[in-house]
């Protein structure tokens, strides 16, 4: 007969086994589809995924072969990531201790070592991304802001403060920092379309779609296929660790289809809009639009 965690059994711990790394009981389960959804939202609901959009143009792909590779990217990204949740879902463990099956309990260290360096970094771009955001609404508020040396310091020490607090919050208010940082996302993707239309209002979307690209031959398909990679492994570092999240889901079918149509809905969404915009910058100003900041 298959055993199965029950919700009454208790594990003690001990040097290997803290309160974070025990399997989540079952009666705690409660993410579904909808929730894994709203994650991956959230999460491609950035300005690194606009440029990730926007590369493609800039690199002198088209836009249907942009969309292509974004599509084709993204899909099996989120194949990978439901994939890599199967674990963390059936046992409700995290990824550090699913890391000791292949790697054993001391040399797991290495590759939770790695992941939080990646992340440290991605953390550190989104800083910079959002102090530079910052740093330009007070410019156009207050245009002697630029006399100020080190401008660009301070937002960032003002965003990466904001940022911490934030995390401190998270661990005592996480279900409505969730759902207020989906509402923010919701509205910034009306505002994001919004935008997008209208600086395409203007434009002839016939000829922005039909445009050439601007490499030809061989390099054309070296820079698709470099992209593919770019597109596919952009959320290489979350899906790593994803058991993370999938630990709390209720079901496979549940984390499965959530990771494929969460990921594969924010990644078109604000790729696609990072894709026309670009590609409609290359009409009006000349060149592709990389950063909307």
């Amino acid at each position: 007969m298959k055993k199965t965690l029950k919700d009454e059994e208790l594990i003690k711990t001990g040097p290997y086994a803290d309160i974070e790394s025990l399997p989540i009981p079952l009666h705690d389960r409660t993410w579904k589809t909808s929730n894994f959804i709203l994650l991956w939202m959230n999460m491609a609901a950035t300005i690194p995924t606009f440029m990730l959009g926007s590369s493609m143009i800039m690199a002198g792909l088209n836009i249907q072969t942009s969309f292509i590779v974004l599509f084709s990217g993204t899909l099996i990204m989120g194949l990978l990531v439901a994939l890599t949740a199967i674990t963390g879902t059936k046992y409700g463990i995290p990824f550090h201790v699913q890391a000791r099956m292949p790697f054993g309990v001391k040399g797991a260290q290495i590759p939770c070592l790695v992941r939080a360096f990646i992340a440290a970094g991605w953390y550190g771009i989104g800083i910079w991304i959002g102090a530079l955001a910052l740093n330009s609404l007070i410019l156009i508020n207050y245009p002697n802001w630029t006399n100020v040396p080190n401008q660009f310091l301070y937002c960032f020490i003002v965003f990466l403060i904001l940022n911490f607090a934030t995390v401190l919050r998270i661990r005592s208010g996480s279900k409505t920092l969730f759902w207020v940082s989906s509402l923010s996302t919701f509205l910034l993707i009306v505002g994001s379309l919004i935008w997008c239309f209208l600086l395409l209002q203007n434009q002839d979307i016939s000829q922005i779609i039909s445009s050439p690209p601007q490499v030809t031959g061989a390099a054309y398909l070296d820079v698709a296929l470099i992209m593919l990679f770019a597109m596919t492994f952009y959320w290489s570092t979350s899906g790593v660790n994803i058991a993370d999240y999938s630990r709390f889901c209720t079901s496979q079918k549940e984390q499965g289809i959530g990771h494929v149509v969460g990921l594969f809905t924010g990644q078109m969404i604000f790729g696609g809009i990072g894709i026309f915009v670009s590609a409609a910058g290359l009409g009006f100003i000349g060149a592709p639009i990389w950063n909307p900041i």
